[in-house]
């Protein structure tokens, strides 16, 4: 048997058997995932009284401004409501994408699995946090 015949014979199995060890397809496409809205009124809260300085400059200085300041690593600043306003549509949809790549904040724990009693530092938005960004 020549050397050809051997490689042949040897990789051929091989080929059959990848073919049938292949994972799942998995549509990581942008349109097939949605994002996560609330509505304030599930908490028993009006839109309209949700305000900036009551409400939501506190999440963006607990969950934004370590990076979104002047000098920070964000490419915009947060500090005040007029940096704030233009931003207001990005984001509520970057907080909304919560869990894939280029959401805001970017925390990627799960936190059902392994330590669930809290993180240190947790920056991540909760769903009442989201409600009231979106409202």
């Amino acid at each position: 048997m020549t050397f050809r015949k051997f490689l042949a014979l040897l990789f051929i199995p091989a080929l059959l058997i990848s073919g049938f060890a292949q994972a799942q397809p998995h549509d990581a496409s942008v349109a097939s995932h949605q994002p996560h809205y609330y509505d304030i009124a599930d908490w028993d809260i009006q839109p309209e009284d949700i305000t900036y300085a009551d409400h939501i400059a506190p999440l963006l200085q607990r969950s934004c401004l370590q990076c979104h300041r002047p000098g920070g690593g964000g490419p915009m600043s947060f500090m005040s409501y007029e940096e704030v306003r233009p931003w207001a549509p990005v984001i509520m949809y970057r907080t909304a994408i919560r869990d894939r790549m280029g959401a805001m904040p970017p925390w990627y724990i799960e936190k059902d699995i392994g330590i669930t009693e809290g993180f240190e530092s947790d920056y991540s938005l909760s769903d009442l946090d989201l409600a009231m960004i979106q409202a």
